[in-house]
């Protein structure tokens, strides 16, 4: 992967040490990026159970409030396309940096306006849409950052390290947010994922290595936006094996939306779980998830990044159906709930290292911000919807009927996988030239 190099005479702006000689474990830049990655994901995962505790059981939201939420939540992942494309034009570390100061100013000012009495919902969809924003440069700019920092043959291993960190999140910070939801409430737990941020901004400013300058295309001249965006759009939706990928992640991030939409208020409200109750069962994805993780690369070179994404999905769609018939009594609400989130939480990282590998490998070096830009785009496209038609149908027909639907829907990306070249694959493909 030679296209990263730059000229012989501009010796600061030359390629980094990938660590290849030495693994990942000699690689510090790698190492330091994982660190502050994990940092923002835990401060993510704090986010994720407090902001919506924050308007259910804190502004007593709505169904539809929550689908507005929700969609507000996902309407930035129309964005991937333009930041991925920018970032193939710009050095994607002080983007990372940017976005993680941004999120913490956004996150601060949630426990600072509820001490004071002025926390509304309509805040709450501001501060929503700009932590979607900046966590979507950060997630395009680490992807795109990482082929720089380790060679190819490491991506599957780093990107399961990433994982394993995506997944200790999962499994403490619900912990963390449980207990200060007990102690205080789901506002001040959001100081936490704001501090998080901030550390991650400062631990990522220590990489000291000099990110190599975007390679120009072509002639040399500055490539125009559509273009780009264009190419990688065009990358995605003509490439066999991304194609299917794109479809199947595109139909589950949709209504899996829907239900993620409704599920805390459904908790809350339906099944009348304590808010600390709630953070706990969200910590069973994340001991799922820690596991899954783990075993991601072990998998990946068992099985294969194929089969090993079929099985997950197999195992992991049907899960979400046994949320609309969880009984009211406590306990057994309880212990379905935390096994659906043990089983999904398991699955969901080692077919996310699986298919994310296969993508970066398959895409070429001065590509990589705008494919995956361009997968993120589409395959998140439609979110935002999903989240508003669930909270607007809930309003009518009532929250489990809704999580029934979406359930079933979530069956189509299994036949989606199957019917494609994805089983085939037993190992990580050749880059397309």
């Amino acid at each position: 992967m030679d296209s990263r190099t730059a000229p012989a005479e501009a010796p600061e702006q030359a390629a980094p040490d990938k660590g290849a000689d030495r693994g990942l474990r000699g690689n510090r830049d790698f190492l330091k990026l994982w660190s502050g990655e994990s940092l923002a994901m835990l401060g993510s995962e704090v986010t994720v159970v407090a902001l919506p505790l924050v308007a259910v059981v804190l502004l007593a939201a709505t169904p539809s409030e929550m689908g507005i939420l929700g969609a507000v939540l996902r309407l930035p992942a129309l964005l991937y396309l333009v930041v991925g494309v920018w970032l193939d034009r710009v050095r994607r570390r002080p983007v990372m940096i940017g976005a993680d100061l941004g999120r913490f100013v956004l996150l601060l000012s949630i426990p600072l306006l509820f001490l004071t009495d002025q926390l509304a919902m309509g805040w709450l969809y501001v501060v929503a849409f700009g932590v979607a924003v900046m966590g979507i440069a950060f997630d395009v700019a680490y992807q795109a950052y990482l082929p720089s920092l380790v060679t190819r043959e490491h991506l599957g291993e780093a990107n399961g390290k990433l994982s394993i960190s995506h997944s200790v999140a999962q499994l403490g910070a619900p912990a963390l947010a449980a207990a200060l939801i007990a102690r205080f409430n789901a506002a001040v737990a959001l100081l936490v994922g704001s501090i998080t941020c901030l550390i991650s901004a400062v631990n990522l400013a220590t990489i000291r290595t000099p990110e190599p300058r975007p390679v120009p295309e072509g002639d040399g001249s500055r490539p125009r936006l559509l273009p780009m965006i264009t190419a990688g759009l065009r990358y995605v939706v003509r490439q066999p094996i991304l194609r299917p990928m794109v479809i199947s992640t595109g139909i589950f991030v949709t209504f899996w939306s829907g239900i993620q939409t409704l599920y805390i208020l459904f908790l809350v409200q339906d099944l009348k779980l304590p808010s600390g109750v709630v953070a706990l069962i969200f910590a069973a994805g994340g001991a799922g998830a820690v596991v899954g993780a783990t075993l991601s690369i072990p998998a990946l070179r068992r099985f294969g990044p194929g089969r090993t994404a079929i099985w997950c999905t197999v195992v992991c769609n049907p899960a979400f159906l046994l949320i609309p018939f969880t009984p009211r009594s406590f306990w057994p609400a309880v212990v379905l709930l935390t096994l659906v989130q043990f089983a999904t939480g398991l699955t969901m990282p080692m077919s996310s290292v699986s298919m994310g590998s296969v993508r970066m490998a398959l895409t070429p070096d001065n590509m990589q911000g705008r494919v995956a830009s361009a997968f993120r785009g589409l395959s998140l496209g439609l979110a935002p919807l999903g989240a508003f038609a669930a909270g607007a149908a809930a309003e009518v027909w009532g929250i489990r009927p809704v999580l029934v639907v979406f359930g079933l829907c979530l069956i189509v990306p299994i036949f989606v996988y199957l019917f494609s070249p994805i089983p085939g694959l037993r190992t990580l493909p050749e880059p397309a030239e």
